[in-house]
């Protein structure tokens, strides 16, 4: 934007009046100008406002610094999703003002977003083996075993793929990543129990976690996939069939939380009191109303 030519009084005498730069400044324009910046000082009484200003800062917080010591930030494997928000709302009854913030995605990813720095407080893995790279990863970090275990099951949309058997038959069947992902990594696992891995593998579809394998079987996108029994209790009845893998087939899916950064003092005691939430076997009607089995306690 073009400057405007002004005019600007900066000085105690004129530029644009035709003076000599040496002639002296005349005494009352002097003291003028020393009266006129004089005004423009702050006051006394506008420092003690800024004083209590500073002060109450110190007491309260400033807001935004409050704010974030009661702010939890949880991340959590997909298939762990609901149900730990169901218990964070058990939590919510006794911590109101802690704001739960969570990051919700396939086990391995998150746990390499973490071990890159990403600023979490807990994990809740899927698995025991990306809870175990983290803590030998990370110093300071520890873990501890969740109160239940899941299973994996065949689901489709279409009902003559819904059950084991039909897997030989399917043209396409989506599995989470098994290169990395806990349910991929258990669902060849079955599939290798079940002798049917090495014709059954050009016709696996991976995805990024086990919840988008869900999606591609419920929408149709593949005629099945291999899921968590806990993926489908939120899936209707109606448009899908299912049947579980055998137990001599079923892989133990042990799931771990750990602790990444938990602050010193009293913030600690109410972070670890979300952890003790999760943990207690009081709370087992939650985990079973999502389809966890209870597992006998360490």
């Amino acid at each position: 934007m073009p400057i405007r030519n002004r005019r600007l009084n900066l000085f105690p005498y004129r530029l644009d009046r035709k003076e000599e730069p040496s002639r002296p400044i005349r005494t009352g324009t002097r003291r003028q100008d020393s009266r006129r910046h004089d005004s423009r000082r702050p006051s006394g009484r506008a420092f003690v406002s800024v004083f209590f200003l500073l002060a109450a800062c110190v007491n309260v917080g400033c807001g935004s610094k409050a704010e974030a010591k009661r702010t939890l930030s949880v991340f959590v494997a997909a298939s762990l999703a609901e149900v730990t928000d169901s218990l964070s709302a058990r939590y919510r009854v006794d911590y109101p003002d802690v704001k739960i913030r969570f990051n919700v995605g396939a086990t391995s990813t998150l746990a390499r977003q973490i071990e890159f720095g990403a600023a979490a407080d807990y994990f809740l893995s899927a698995d025991t083996v990306w809870s175990t790279y983290l803590v030998d990863k990370i110093p300071g970090t520890s873990v501890a075993r969740l109160p239940v275990t899941n299973s994996l099951v065949v689901v489709s949309a279409i009902e003559e793929y819904g059950s084991v058997a039909a897997l030989q038959s399917v043209k396409r069947v989506a599995i989470a990543d098994p290169s990395h992902v806990p349910a991929g990594r258990y669902a060849k696992q079955a599939l290798e129990c079940l002798g049917i891995w090495s014709s059954l593998k050009s016709r696996v579809v991976p995805t990024a976690d086990v919840r988008a394998a869900l999606a591609a079987a419920v929408t149709g996108s593949v005629d099945a996939a291999i899921v968590y029994a806990t993926d489908i209790v939120s899936v209707s009845r109606a448009n899908t069939y299912s049947s579980t893998i055998p137990g001599e087939c079923q892989s133990t899916v042990l799931m771990d939380i750990v602790s990444v950064s938990v602050s010193a003092g009293d913030v600690a005691a109410w972070k670890d009191e979300w952890r003790r939430t999760i943990l207690s076997h009081d709370n087992q009607e939650v985990w079973a109303a999502f389809g966890f089995q209870p597992q006998g306690r360490e």
